[in-house]
């Protein structure tokens, strides 16, 4: 499983300190300035969903998954998307706890964002806190039910937790939002892990 977990490591964190509040005065400008720009970008994700689904190559499919994870990662508020971005700085340098606590500001401060939720997750599952992670994903997919990338999260916990039913049909379903999904190739492995343990 040491080699296992490495992969899923590496796969969960692609797929993924200021205290006190925002300012209701900012966050409100902020928040009207970008509220036309979050129906447009509602209106381009669902296009954007409807191409990955169309795409014909893999090549093609990873342009329009880059396009709808830059949709997902700007929240429309501008010091929610400055406060993103030094949250994913301090996780990749390995400082999971300062970096946890920027993004449960962000929660606070934006419930409904569901990338802010999604890194959450992301930091949980590299601090080992695979439940709570669990819980991360879950709000996750109440907001946006078409997130390949916590469904992908999702599924390597279940395979870290020899899961293998799970992962598989979590797995699935993700295959079906996105057709070339880069842990797809996962689907092959449970189910022979599972055809050996029916044996």
């Amino acid at each position: 499983m040491g080699r296992l977990n490495l992969i899923i490591s590496v796969l969960f964190s692609l797929g993924f300190a200021a205290q006190g509040s925002l300012g209701v005065a900012a966050q409100k400008a902020d928040a009207q300035a970008g509220a036309g720009q979050v129906v447009a970008a509602s209106v381009k994700l669902n296009k954007l969903f409807s191409n990955l689904q169309q795409a014909s190559s893999e090549a093609q499919a990873r342009v329009i998954e880059a396009d709808i994870w830059q949709h997902w990662t700007l929240s429309g508020v501008a010091t929610i998307d400055r406060l993103m971005k030094q949250a994913k700085l301090l996780a990749s340098r390995g400082h999971y706890e300062p970096s946890l606590g920027l993004l449960d500001r962000i929660i606070f401060e934006q419930p409904t964002y569901s990338e802010g939720w999604n890194r959450k997750a992301t930091v949980l599952f590299f601090m080992m806190r695979d439940d709570e992670s669990l819980k991360a994903i879950a709000k996750v997919l109440s907001l946006e039910p078409r997130h390949f990338g916590s469904l992908a999260g999702k599924a390597m916990i279940e395979m870290r937790a020899e899961r293998w039913s799970d992962a598989l049909a979590t797995l699935r379903q993700a295959v079906k939002i996105h057709p070339f999904l880069k842990e797809r190739h996962f689907i092959k492995f449970l189910e022979q892990k599972l055809n050996i343990r029916e044996l």
